[in-house]
């Protein structure tokens, strides 16, 4: 049985790979199913109350926590990171 590290690792390598990955023939489901739960979390309407939205925000947040990028293509991962630094900054003033 695969650690909690461990699948957070995997997700957050699939979420990178998904991000990117421009190829409609991408072998990998896991891919194709990370693209649909992009879409989902783009259209959705209830996302205050959604479970799948909020799975995604956890997800993407802890992401932008470990993102060290600076051309991230991580959908909202730049938002992420600068509401964290502008919640930090607001702390140390």
């Amino acid at each position: 049985m695969p650690t909690s590290d461990l699948l957070i690792r995997r997700a957050m390598a699939l979420l990178t790979h998904a991000s990117a990955c421009r190829d409609p023939a991408c072998p990998s489901t896991n891919c194709r199913k990370m693209k649909v739960l992009f879409g989902h979390v783009a259209r959705c309407q209830g996302a205050a109350g959604c479970i799948t939205c909020m799975q995604a925000h956890m997800l993407l947040r802890a992401h932008a926590a470990r993102c060290t990028c600076c051309e991230c293509q991580v959908p909202a991962c730049a938002r992420f990171k600068q509401r964290r630094w502008t919640r930090a900054a607001a702390e140390a003033a």
